[in-house]
């Protein structure tokens, strides 16, 4: 059954009553449903996104669409309505409010939608502090949609961590610093997932990605592929979804080819090595139920040369084992710590 986001769901009907027009949707990595999406190509509704898989669904879609770290300077023609499903970072949505806006002419008007739980009230007090205008609220059950109209036009803008700026982050006694931002899954940090993947790799395969094709499938910032570099592969190849990680992770490993892509769906080599510690959530909603997980497995069964591992580090409920039995991928447990597991999975050479 598709996974059906309500609020993007209510904010898409809140277009098509309106008949469409000059509006933006700002899409992160929340999914949308086959009727939003069908009812955006239908209001001739613009978006800009930082997502390739969203960016790809638009343009499946017809749309006119912008694959972007939410630069929204880059659609030639002005736009009076701007739409937001509120994301889970608070730096991107004042990120997005600030862009919306510089955007906006004055009476432009901006609309968010989420629950009461995903923080939608404080964020309509920032919104509502930077446009001056009055607020409107609607309910649809636990979520609500928030318009408001731009009435001012010189007001400072709100803090934003200097979203679009890479940093550098010393997150490593002893090693160079990795640049990453905000708007980057764990950006900040570095993953004990990952950790834990990188040790498991020194301690039961140290000689793994030496002279061989790699793949970081979901590099993040790209704390995996500066690892899998000092093996010195003949190919290393990082790929993601979010444009802010794809532009970190080729600043700290200039070395990598770097592609966007859905989960591998792009990449057409096969490798000898993939790496993979895969997202948990997508937006608000749990990956198990969007289908990314599957996504992530069945293009490292069609990526990964036979012989050849890919080497995945999940929560440890995460049924790895059942979804690789599905696709015809053997699954050897290697480790665990700490919530997580580490497992080595080949092409099944039984089926």
């Amino acid at each position: 059954m598709e996974y059906v986001d309500q609020a993007a769901e209510r904010l898409s009907e809140k277009i098509a009553d309106a008949g469409g027009g000059t509006g933006l949707w700002l899409a992160d990595e929340h999914p949308l449903a086959d009727s939003v999406w069908q009812r955006l190509a239908a209001s001739s509704t613009r978006l800009i996104t930082g997502r390739y898989d969203q960016f790809m669904r638009a343009q499946r879609a017809g749309l006119t669409a912008y694959f972007s770290d939410f630069d929204l300077r880059e659609p030639a023609q002005p736009f009076g309505d701007i739409y937001l499903r509120v994301p889970k970072e608070r730096a991107l949505v004042h990120h997005l409010l600030n862009q919306a806006y510089r955007a906006l002419p004055p009476g432009g008007r901006l609309h968010l939608a989420g629950s009461k739980n995903e923080g939608l009230k404080t964020h309509s007090r920032r919104a509502q502090e930077l446009f001056g205008g009055p607020l409107q609220t609607e309910k649809h059950g636990g979520i609500r949609i928030l318009s408001l109209a731009k009435t001012t036009a010189d007001n400072p803008p709100l803090a934003d961590a200097q979203y679009p700026q890479l940093r550098p982050l010393e997150l490593a006694a002893g090693e160079k610093p990795y640049w990453s931002k905000p708007g980057i899954y764990g950006w900040n940090k570095i993953d004990a997932g990952s950790q834990l993947l990188t040790d498991a790799l020194r301690e039961h395969a140290p000689e793994a990605g030496c002279g061989t094709r790699v793949l970081d499938l979901g590099c993040g910032y790209g704390f995996l592929t500066r690892f899998a570099a000092a093996q010195q592969p003949a190919q290393l190849v990082a790929t993601d979804s979010c444009c802010a990680a794809l532009a970190a992770t080729q600043k700290n490993v200039p070395t990598a080819q770097v592609l966007a892509s859905d989960a591998g769906d792009r990449l057409t080599d096969r490798f000898d090595l993939i790496l993979c510690n895969p997202p948990l959530h997508q937006g608000f909603a749990a990956a198990a139920n969007t289908g990314l997980q599957r996504r992530f497995l069945a293009n490292t069964r069609r990526l990964l040369k036979t012989p050849g591992q890919a080497w995945y580090v999940v929560h440890q409920f995460v049924p790895l084992e059942r979804l690789c039995h599905a696709l015809q991928l053997d699954c050897q447990p290697i480790t665990a710590r700490a919530g997580f597991k580490v497992c080595a999975l080949r092409r099944s050479r039984s089926r």
